[in-house]
């Protein structure tokens, strides 16, 4: 049920965005839908009795993306674009070679703002948003102290109320306007937070993680 709440209460803020967006001059439009996806990375450091060691899972993997944005002229060249959306974010890690693989995922509601700067049919700029963590979980494929031959199988496992429900990124943002409608925009976003926390990996010793991600997203503004 507390999800439910922050979704309204993110619905609300977002709409409040888009009623005082009413006073200024909307480009083109205004609303414009996204949907994309793209590379993930996510840096964790372990430092307890047992080892001191990088485990990051930045292994090739694509999640997607959608989202909403209102974009405001605030000047014949400068915009913002208050934004909200769905992401999924994390990594996974290389196969071991004795088989072993796992991966960790954060799907998260997204709010943020960008400002960027346009000339032509480019845009350029950056921003802020805030990440709410709807669903925390991993998946391992079998143990990794198997032996080598092992018979495998993928088992998730749901980490929702051990670590921190929130998170905070700062972007860079370019886009190009391929047709009067439509849009390519490629995002980097790189975390602010540690997405560890006081979780379950921190109580034996002392843990930290952060994660960037990187998008291609597809845009049409109505």
């Amino acid at each position: 049920m507390k999800k439910w709440y922050i979704a309204i209460v993110v619905f609300i803020v977002f709409s409040s965005h888009l009623g005082y967006a009413q006073t200024f001059k909307k480009f083109p439009q205004g609303i414009q839908i996204e949907l994309g996806g793209g590379y993930n990375q996510l840096f964790w450091k372990i430092d307890d009795e047992f080892a001191k060691k990088d485990a990051d899972r930045t292994a090739f993997s694509l999640t997607p993306t959608i989202r909403v944005l209102y974009n405001i002229s605030l000047s014949k060249h400068i915009y913002v674009s208050p934004f909200l959306g769905y992401n999924q974010f994390g990594g996974k890690n290389e196969e071991s070679p004795n088989g072993y693989k796992d991966e960790f995922w954060f799907r998260s509601l997204e709010i943020g703002t960008l400002i960027f700067y346009q000339a032509n049919k480019i845009r350029v700029g950056g921003g802020l948003k805030l990440n709410n963590h709807l669903k925390t979980y991993s998946k391992h494929y079998g143990s990794a102290s198997d032996e080598k031959g092992t018979d495998r199988s993928w088992t998730e496992e749901n980490w929702t109320d051990e670590f921190p429900t929130t998170s905070y990124d700062i972007g860079l943002r370019m886009s190009y306007r391929v047709r009067s409608k439509f849009q390519i925009s490629g995002d980097l976003w790189f975390g602010l937070s540690d997405i560890i926390g006081e979780s379950i990996f921190g109580k034996t010793g002392s843990a930290s993680g952060r994660e960037n991600h990187y998008r291609i997203l597809l845009g049409y503004e109505l």
